[in-house]
């Protein structure tokens, strides 16, 4: 848009015009050639040419800040993580939202819990498209009611965004946990978040994650889903959900992911 505002300015400025009606599109230059003059016909090429010369600049000098956001984001969603072996577990021990410590047998199976209290919706209901295509992984979305968010499993944190908004899980048998909460939350650059681990931590299976305020991200204009997804599902196994509209606490689960067979 800067760039075609710019050429066009240059048009106008040189009362540019054409000398028959057709349709738009670069074939069209043909059209500013009349009454015995090339002169329309040289400055609609040197809109054409501020044109591309000044999208260009500003997009190179815009990717200073965005590329930057997005490097930090794909760090988030997983992307270059590589696994680190995952010695045998047969035990694994959870601290439920409630207290204790529960102890199951490890089977192939690894349970993911909510993050937080609210609603389940699927993936697909969330309102980003990246989520909602599953191009980040399989998940749920929750409609929060409460703004503390725990961490679904126990782990390592491999990701943390200094603005408090999103966290990347692994847990020892390697399944990779992305819990990211609201959408666009990025641009609030931390307000309304309060981390409580940074990345290189060891989490325990509802321990705080970040206390956010619902209000101000609603206020900032952002929906306040949290959104849950494994991100490396096609090497972790096979992720069910639970289904949408159920009502739920923080620590109660919504993801199962059953181990590949060798």
């Amino acid at each position: 848009m800067i760039g075609g505002g710019a050429g066009g300015l240059f048009a106008g400025l040189t009362a540019t015009r054409r000398f028959a009606v057709g349709t738009s599109g670069l074939p069209a230059v043909f059209l500013y050639i009349g009454d015995d003059t090339l002169r329309f016909f040289y400055t609609i090429l040197i809109s054409l040419g501020i044109t591309v010369v000044v999208t260009a600049a500003v997009t190179f000098i815009l990717s200073f800040r965005f590329e930057k956001a997005d490097a930090r984001q794909d760090a988030i969603l997983g992307a270059g993580l590589e696994l680190e072996p995952a010695a045998a577990s047969p035990v694994v021990t959870a601290s439920p939202a409630g207290g204790g410590v529960a102890t199951v047998t490890r089977t192939g199976l690894t349970e993911i819990t909510s993050p937080v209290q609210g609603t389940v919706v699927p993936l697909t209901a969330v309102a980003d498209a990246a989520f909602a295509s599953g191009a980040m992984g399989p998940g749920v979305g929750i409609e929060p009611t409460t703004g503390t968010v725990v961490a679904p499993v126990g782990g390592r944190v491999v990701a943390a965004m200094s603005s408090g908004h999103a966290y990347g899980i692994r847990t020892d048998d390697g399944v990779e946990v992305l819990v990211h909460v609201g959408i666009d939350t990025v641009r609030m650059k931390g307000e309304g978040f309060a981390p409580s681990v940074s990345q290189g931590e060891r989490v325990e299976a509802g321990q705080l994650l970040v206390h956010a305020d619902l209000d101000a991200i609603r206020e900032a204009g952002n929906e306040a889903t949290v959104i849950l997804v494994v991100t490396n599902a096609a090497k972790a196994g096979t992720v069910t959900a639970s289904a949408g509209g159920e009502v739920v606490v923080a620590g109660e689960p919504v993801l199962a992911v059953t181990a590949h067979e060798n």
